[in-house]
């Protein structure tokens, strides 16, 4: 259905009604969730996290004063167990994390049963048992080594280079993206191994009959020591299938490795649950791109969007519970959940393939930011002065179907941002000061290609459906009464001498409670009517245009920049004998891709075109993958990568979800050096990745 946009006047009241709004979505989530919550272990824990959530400050707060009195009373043992000096400020902090990790953990023994439950006694007390501080005490001398293990290994958040103060008020956002929450934090880290969230290219055959695979591409893969993971091998599978890409038929019995037709849960949704919507999408994508890069760009996009919905936003819960249920049968599962209770997943998915050039061109003239932008989704969202929350991130993700519902906001959303394609009801509680505020506030979706812009053309006729709602709530029996009858008295008489420049209207700002309102004015709904003379207007003369004529050209010719890759791809050619996918140039958007073998290992290679120091330079980027950025959270660790690129003159680059090594060169860089510098962004990359994530987790770990 569609959003809601609610304007306040109180930064109070943003999160007063994000935490109550929240608190209604959370009951309507757990009513959709109650059949499956004894199908599985996991599943048995989310539960008993959503029976305690309303205790969850008083249980923080319990936690965070135990922590004071233990190190309080055993200074000198805690120092010894955290390797501190007996007065550092951090032992209370450190212990108060420890406590918090060892309260909400899956371990059910009766050690932490009892600590629990200690916990849950000392609610709302002032002094805590000895009994408690010293059970505790046992509890972190035995588990304390493993916590400081696990936490050292553990992820960071997913973009470790951001700040993220989203802080989310509904419970299953924080049950996924909350280290409080073990199990729901660790299958958020478990979703970066799976290829759920991929699509096997071999099967867009269902989709484009004119297009097969090369024969001799596809008889057999061969994955290498990188390629650990589902996701890493759908990677692989998909390069080779895209080298191996032509528009023609295949021929008939050809043989084909059946690792290439693995299917993922993308393929069973997007060929199955999705098959009209997704046939029409790509059909009519195939005939207007202008090369196959361009399909391929949109559709890698699309699955980006739709990976978005279902790692933070309103596919995380129905993805969560299906793996709980039974991993061996995830896909089915998944398919079958979102069928019978999360119908409105399925309407937003749709919505995304219906809109997809709308969403692209309101939100996404950058394709590398779609990831970013979908993080750390909730359904009810408040953003005042007091958050520090990415208001640009925010009004993005209210711009597209699915999390956030709702989006309460002070006036600092008043101007800047629109918020229109998928809103049509805008709420003013309290009254502006300023006419002109209000009107800002509802121009942020009363506007072209808006929900009710699409609707009135599509109908033809205005009616309750498709028209912009704007309400003024407020409380009988107060001031706002008056306030609300007087705006609504002074709207009607704007609109009714909106054409007459001849009426003089009194300014009165005031409303009084003197006054006795026995009536809420009702709206105008007479149709205007111009007193201009418009019907006679026959438009501006179209007079002829010359061609203007370059005189000095700036920069660099496109036969310039063409050149150079040619000659680079013969570079490529001499230098590297042996490849898993051949250098291949793209002419229409001027780059070069290959992957190379280096040592048996995959090196991907991509040479391009960036701009550089000044206006009118052109410079050569050579990029190489390291890995994923799921792959490599850690901040700590990122910085010492940064930090070895660096020392090789070489830079770090997040591109999407992937962590790149880059160097970049002026365009009339000799060609030995060229080569050099190629070289030693492939194997540096390749020797990060190697020394940071094949020692990492494996799937099953996780």
């Amino acid at each position: 259905g569609s959003k809601s946009l609610v304007f306040v006047r109180r930064i109070a009241s943003v999160k007063e009604l994000e935490k109550k709004l929240n608190q209604e979505i959370e009951l309507w989530q757990y009513e959709k969730i109650k059949k499956y919550l004894k199908k599985g272990k996991r599943l048995i824990g989310l539960k008993q996290a959503y029976d305690d959530r309303n205790a969850a400050l008083e249980i923080e707060y319990v936690l965070m004063e135990l922590s004071k009195k233990l190190v309080y009373q055993f200074k000198y043992e805690l120092a010894q167990l955290l390797n501190l000096d007996e007065n550092n400020d951090l032992q209370a902090p450190l212990i108060n994390e420890y406590l918090d990790v060892l309260y909400h953990s899956d371990d059910d023994t009766v050690g932490h049963d009892n600590f629990r439950n200690m916990v849950k006694n000392h609610i709302g007390k002032k002094s805590y048992k000895s009994e408690f501080k010293e059970s505790t005490l046992s509890l972190l001398k035995v588990e304390l080594a493993e916590l400081i293990r696990k936490q050292q290994e553990e992820g960071e958040p997913e973009f470790p280079d951001e700040k993220d103060d989203s802080n989310p008020n509904n419970f299953f956002s924080i049950f996924f993206g909350s280290k409080r929450y073990i199990e729901g934090f660790n299958f958020r880290k478990r979703v970066s191994t799976k290829n759920w969230y991929s699509y096997n290219y071999f099967h867009l055959k269902i989709h484009i009959t004119e297009i097969d695979f090369s024969s001799s591409n596809v008889e057999q893969i061969h994955f290498g020591a990188r390629d650990r993971t589902d996701a890493r091998k759908i990677d692989y599978v998909n390069e080779k299938l895209l080298e191996a890409l032509k528009k023609s038929k295949g021929i008939n019995g050809q043989k084909i490795d059946e690792r290439f037709q693995v299917k993922t849960f993308f393929n069973y949704l997007f060929d199955q649950l999705l098959y009209e919507e997704f046939h029409e999408w790509i059909t009519s994508k195939w005939k207007v791109k202008v090369t196959t890069h361009d399909f391929l760009n949109d559709l890698e996009a699309l699955f980006k969007i739709m990976e978005g919905i279902f790692r933070n936003g309103s596919g995380v819960l129905p993805a969560f519970i299906a793996e709980s249920i039974s991993n061996d049968n995830f896909e089915n599962n998944l398919i079958e959940i979102l069928n019978e209770s999360f119908p409105i997943v399925i309407q937003e998915l749709k919505f995304i393939l219906r809109d997809f050039d709308k969403i692209m061109a309101t939100n996404f003239s950058d394709k590398t930011k779609i990831q970013k932008a979908l993080y750390g989704q909730t359904p009810v969202i408040g953003v005042s002065g007091f958050h520090s929350r990415d208001v640009s991130r925010v009004a993005t993700q209210f711009r597209m179907p699915g999390y956030p519902y709702v989006l309460i906001t002070t006036d600092i959303l008043k101007e800047g941002e629109d918020l229109h394609l998928y809103c049509k009801d805008v709420y003013h509680y309290g009254i502006a000061w300023n006419p002109s505020d209000m009107e800002q506030r509802t121009g942020r979706i009363d506007r072209i290609n808006s929900d009710c812009y699409f609707g009135l053309k599509k109908s033809k006729e205005i009616n309750f459906e498709n028209s912009l709602q704007v309400f003024y709530p407020y409380l009988a029996d107060t001031l706002e009464v008056n306030q609300v009858s007087k705006v609504f008295y002074k709207m009607n008489e704007f609109i009714k001498t909106f054409y007459d420049i001849t009426t003089k209207t009194n300014h009165d700002p005031y409303a009084s409670i003197d006054e006795l309102v026995q009536e809420i004015p009702s709206q105008v709904r007479d149709r205007l009517e111009s007193k201009f003379d418009f019907h006679s207007f026959t438009g501006v003369k179209d007079y002829p245009k010359t061609e203007l004529t370059v005189i000095k050209g700036v920069g660099s010719q496109r036969s310039e920049l063409e050149q150079v890759l040619q000659i680079v791809l013969v570079e490529l050619k001499d230098t590297y004998k042996d490849f898993f996918i051949n250098p291949t140039l793209n002419n229409h958007h001027l780059f070069i891709t290959a992957n190379i073998n280096l040592n048996g290992r995959r090196a991907p290679l991509k040479i391009s075109f960036v701009k550089g120091r000044h206006f009118d330079q052109i410079d050569l980027s050579i990029e190489s993958i390291i890995c994923k950025g799921t792959e490599l959270r850690r901040l700590d660790q990122r910085n010492e990568i940064r930090e070895i690129l660096a020392n090789k003159e070489l830079e770090l680059r997040n591109y999407n979800d992937l962590l790149l090594a880059r160097k970049t060169l002026i365009l009339n860089t000799e060609s030995k050096d060229r080569i050099n510098w190629i070289t030693t962004v492939l194997k540096v990359a390749d020797k990060i990745e190697e020394d940071y994530t094949a020692g990492g987790d494996s799937e099953e770990e996780l």
